[in-house]
């Protein structure tokens, strides 16, 4: 099995070698005095440093809406470019000449890159530089490798400075540090015309500038790029030192075994005339403690290693992971550019950064799917579910199908979907896995602001009739609008979810953007929540063999850790039929399996059981045939003392008799015969 992933790593090596990689130009238009500006433009830095080679950048200063010295050191060629691309806002980004805009989304900038790192292009640029303290001299070579169908194209080269940083704030907006920031555009801003372009041609081309009084000669850059005009299309762009990046031959997520080791392959191919010098790293680890990392190149095993690599040679490397039981890890693998010359050759630690998701299909009960779009939000649910000592994956929406494939979600007794605030909720294969894990037996939890919306609504990115099937048939839902207008959810007495609860609404994703969906309960179904406008947040349902919560909110939306907390977690009791009446008046003298009631049942009985003991112990509770044949996994998971009832729904099984029993990690064990009578 190793020698087929080499031979299989070396093909797929191979027929990257035979492209000509490219390196995508991200462009920003932005100000000093921009207030949205110094919220976004941190998120942009991220995505760049962390994925440089990738993209290398350049960034014009606009004159609006406040002072901006930048802008007036390069007013003429930062003018040139925002009119270039229509741009009549800040913050806005380009994305290799596709404006995008407001930069937003790490993910979706990222997503973006790759979408164009996928795409071979038919030149190959090398830029040198010379930097004194009196001017700036780059040589530009042009080479030619594969048709150009593009047409009217100019070479345009930036002389940048890497970062410009100020003791006080420029502008009005707080910030005091800028990044790439265009100094000058040689030989100006139209760039230099390229006649038609032929394989195997090389071009060379020299400018030079004078260094301004308030260049930083040493922290000085360029950057050229071949662009069309006919369709703003930019073909490759380069910077004035190599770069390199991670080629991850499975970008998808690793199936691992529990407490197995495996090794995972990646590669660096050197496409410059240059020696590189790359510095690789582990960083970011998110996994539970039983897990263990490092790096393996070059017969060296550590979690930092230094490499070197020589002109058109590839470094072979790997991750080793050692999975524990349960549970998924992830981690990101840096390539740290130490060839970047900025800031009198200290660099800036920039680099490339691809994502290890490894996952342990077995040994959980809940799988939370994190559908947020990359904001992070799952940290609200993991928190609680580390801190209850639940047994849990958390996946990534989009590697749900490769989950989906090698294991079967019903050993899941819950699945959590957090949407948050992005779209689309639900993709068709979403659909088709969740109503499947439903028809079979599953329970879920969904929240999420404008889920409702964005299956019902004609301008829903998930409207279409298998989405509104799941949730009429399986959610019991009807929406009503797009925004109810509340502020504030209110528990309903006697709910077993919501009783008690009331709280106010958070606004992550600021002030104006708090729309909580109004919804209906369909039939069967009963409200949860209800919002101070008196219409309805939250819904419960219990469909016989399953059951299932929808939320109108985030659950981010919930004021206040308490609530949060208090919410989950009586959602999760119910979903799965599990009520702990634990209180201090009410923990048993003795872990018992008291009598389930009724018995004779058709088809639904209460199992009842007390749990007595210090701390939390493993409950196994299941149900057996007469054959001894286990026919329902009823409890498998850590609880704490107290009072336990959980409904039995037995619809899918035949008239007999059965055995209930519970075991638990003290060594306790009792058996209760129950009939089931058609």
């Amino acid at each position: 099995m190793r020698l087929n992933v080499i031979i299989l790593l070396l093909l797929f090596a191979g027929m990257l070698f035979g492209q000509t990689r490219r390196i995508v130009l991200l462009e920003e238009a932005t100000n000093a005095s921009c207030g949205p500006c110094a919220y976004y433009n941190p998120g942009l830095q991220q995505f760049y440093a962390q994925h440089f080679g990738g993209v290398i950048s350049v960034r014009y200063h606009a004159w609006w809406p406040g002072n901006d010295p930048m802008y007036q050191s390069a007013k003429d060629d930062c003018v040139n470019r925002i009119h270039y691309y229509n741009i009549n806002g800040v913050p806005n980004y380009v994305m290799d000449g596709k404006l995008e805009g407001v930069p937003a989304s790490i993910s979706a900038m990222q997503n973006q890159m790759e979408e164009r790192l996928s795409i071979p292009s038919p030149l190959k640029l090398h830029v040198k530089a010379q930097f004194d303290d009196d001017s700036v001299k780059a040589r530009i070579t042009l080479i030619v490798v594969d048709t150009v169908k593009a047409t009217k194209l100019f070479l345009r080269v930036a002389v940048t400075q890497r970062m410009v940083s100020y003791a006080n704030p420029p502008g009005s907006n707080g910030e005091k540090d800028f990044g790439e920031v265009l100094r000058k555009m040689l030989p100006t801003a139209m760039g230099t015309g390229l006649n038609t372009l032929s394989v195997g041609d090389t071009l060379n081309f020299r400018f030079s500038t004078p260094v301004k009084n308030d260049w930083d000669s040493g922290d000085l850059g360029v950057v050229a790029w071949v662009q069309s005009d006919a369709t703003k299309e930019i073909l490759q762009s380069a910077l004035h030192f190599p770069t390199t990046i991670i080629t991850d031959p499975n970008p998808d997520i690793t199936i691992l075994t529990a407490t197995q080791s495996s090794d995972v392959p990646y590669f660096i191919f050197n496409d410059t005339p240059d020696t590189v010098h790359v510095t690789l790293m582990l960083k970011n680890k998110n996994a539970p403690n039983d897990w263990h990392f490092n790096l393996k190149a070059n017969n060296t095993i550590n979690s930092e290693i230094p490499l070197e690599i020589l002109p058109g040679d590839t470094a072979y490397f790997s991750l080793q992971v050692q999975a524990g039981q349960r549970g998924t890890g992830e981690l990101t693998i840096f390539s740290q550019n130490d060839d970047d010359d900025g800031f009198y050759s200290e660099g800036y630690g920039y680099g490339y950064s691809v994502v290890f998701s490894g996952l342990v299909p077995q040994n959980s009960d809940i799988l939370l799917i994190d559908d947020d779009g990359g904001a992070g939000y799952e940290k609200n649910f993991t928190k609680i579910l580390d801190a209850h000592n639940y047994d849990y994956i958390c996946l990534a929406e989009n590697y749900l199908d490769t989950l989906a494939k090698c294991t079967d979600l019903n050993q899941y007794k819950l699945i959590i979907w957090n949407a948050s605030w992005a779209f689309p909720v639900f993709t068709p294969s979403d659909v088709r896995l969740l109503s499947d894990y439903l028809k079979k037996g599953g329970n879920a939890l969904l929240f999420g602001q404008d889920v409702a919306w964005d299956v019902f609504d004609p301008a829903g990115e998930s409207h279409f009739a298998e989405a509104e099937s799941l949730m009429q048939n399986y959610f019991s839902v009807r929406f009503l609008e797009d925004n109810s207008k509340g502020t504030k959810l209110l528990g309903i007495e006697s709910d077993p979810i919501s009783h008690g609860l009331s709280f106010e609404l958070e606004r992550p994703y600021g002030f104006n953007n708090l729309m909580p969906d109004a919804i209906e309960p369909l039939s069967g179904a009963q409200p949860v929540f209800k919002y101070n406008t008196d219409k309805i947040g939250a819904i419960r349902f219990d469909g016989g063999n399953f059951r299932t919560i929808i939320y109108g909110i985030s659950f981010e939306e919930i004021e206040g850790d308490a609530n949060r907390e208090a919410v989950l977690l009586r959602s999760i009791d119910w979903a799965t039929g599990v009520t702990a009446l634990e209180s201090k008046e009410m923990i048993p003298g003795q872990t018992a399996l008291l009598p389930n009631y009724p018995n004779p049942f058709n088809p639904s009985t209460t199992i009842h059981y007390t749990i007595n003991v210090p701390g939390k112990t493993q409950v196994n509770l299941a149900v057996y045939n007469v054959l001894g044949q286990k026919v329902r996994q009823v409890v498998q998971a850590k609880q704490a003392s107290g009072e336990y009832k959980i409904t039995l729904n037995a619809s899918d099984l035949p008239s007999g008799l059965y055995f209930c029993r519970l075991k638990t990690g003290t060594g306790f064990s009792a058996v209760r015969k129950m009939i089931l009578m058609r």
